[in-house]
């Protein structure tokens, strides 16, 4: 698997990788995401805001294209903004820790499950 950053670097990844170490690269105003890539459609991605980590992946097509989540006490995703709200700044959208992030990661790579607290919502893209 790929890992490529904004600024263009990219590293070759497995099941062995620190992704914790990797991702810590990341800055918010020069080299704000990371890219872990299987293929052009199948990838997870991060976005480092300064004060927390957005996660969203694609399973194949824009259709299959989804955000992480957390998970309120009801058991039911917290309400995210719509996509375009969230590049307008409207950051409703749930930022998660760098460890969570790395877990999610080498979760990917090994084709694990997810952590019981976080949901993958689908992305809609229209308006």
């Amino acid at each position: 698997m790929k890992l490529t950053f904004e600024n263009g670097e990219v590293a070759e990844v497995g099941a062995d990788s620190d992704f914790r170490e990797l991702l810590d690269a990341l800055n918010p105003s020069t080299n704000p995401f990371a890219i872990l890539s299987r293929s052009d459609n199948f990838y997870m991605q991060t976005l480092y805001t300064g004060s927390g980590y957005e996660l969203e992946k694609r399973d194949g097509n824009a259709g299959a294209h989804f955000v992480a989540a957390r998970i309120s006490s009801s058991g039911k995703p917290i309400q995210i903004g719509k996509w375009w709200q969230f590049w307008k700044g409207n950051r409703r959208r749930d930022e998660f820790t760098l460890n969570e992030i790395a877990d999610q990661f080498s979760n990917f790579v090994s084709g694990g499950k997810n952590d019981a607290d976080l949901k993958w919502v689908k992305l809609e893209f229209n308006s």
